[in-house]
């Protein structure tokens, strides 16, 4: 009877811990496969009164494989950090438009579903926080492009110049400094570095490095992971107390 109660657990728990880890790996898998973006266009205007950044995404996905018969209606996109707020649609194709703050999403619902070999361009704007860093006279920042798995054909950022003391533009038009980076792999994201006299501003507060996404990600799964070996093993022992009953 022992031993029957033992490949019951053995079962039960290598069931679960199947579960868990097929559903990530799909969800990977296929994220990437579904779409593609073929142009993303990021501009940004700091705040001269505290440092902050007005942050205005335009994006142009396209839709390589229907999901099932389903098509694409939704989205979800990276901010450059946890701390934003002011999140607003700017094209008229947004049904909705929402935050998960935990995880530093924007999250978009179109007002229809686009199939495959559809493409579909949205706007949307956010105002973020707690970004810069300061060091002695100097205030920077280290702004990234979102973390994706998907794809860019090309990607742009714009950011206003001025009073930028130093920057690792790639190039620079009368108003904006200037980032463009061509097939943008799952994964990679594009940086731009950009230093200003920290008196040029009215008042700012110290910022954090942006959030590690991958890490965060993966620690993030680690407790869930955790948390579904410790209910299986609860499962387990129920299922002892009640072999042994029998």
């Amino acid at each position: 009877m022992k031993k029957k109660s033992i490949w019951v657990c053995m079962v039960l728990l290598i069931f679960f811990v199947e579960m868990f880890s097929t559903r990530v790996s799909a969800k990977e898998l296929t994220k990437g496969e579904i779409q593609r973006i073929e142009n993303m266009v990021i501009i940004v205007e700091p705040r001269m009164k505290d440092g902050t950044l007005d942050v205005q995404y335009e994006i142009t996905v396209k839709v390589l494989e229907d999901w099932g018969d389903k098509p694409l209606t939704r989205v979800s996109v990276m901010a450059p950090g946890l701390h934003f707020d002011q999140v607003t649609a700017l094209s008229g194709n947004i049904q909705k438009i929402s935050t998960d703050r935990q995880k530093g999403r924007v999250q978009i619902e179109f007002k229809k579903g686009y199939y495959k070999g559809e493409s579909v361009t949205f706007k949307y704007s956010l105002h973020q926080k707690s970004i810069g860093i300061v060091s002695g006279n100097i205030y920077r920042f280290e702004f990234q492009s979102p973390l994706l798995t998907t794809k860019i054909d090309n990607l742009i950022i714009k950011w206003k110049a001025d009073y930028v003391q130093e920057s690792d533009c790639h190039s620079q038009d009368e108003n904006y400094l200037i980032w463009q980076q061509e097939n943008v792999q799952p994964k990679q994201r594009v940086n731009a570095n950009l230093r200003y006299h920290k008196s040029d501003f009215k008042s700012v507060s110290k910022g954090k490095k942006q959030l590690n996404n991958i890490r965060l990600n993966r620690r993030n799964r680690g407790i869930i992971g955790l948390v579904v070996i410790l209910i299986s093993a609860f499962i387990c022992f129920l299922a002892l107390q009640a072999i042994t009953k029998i």
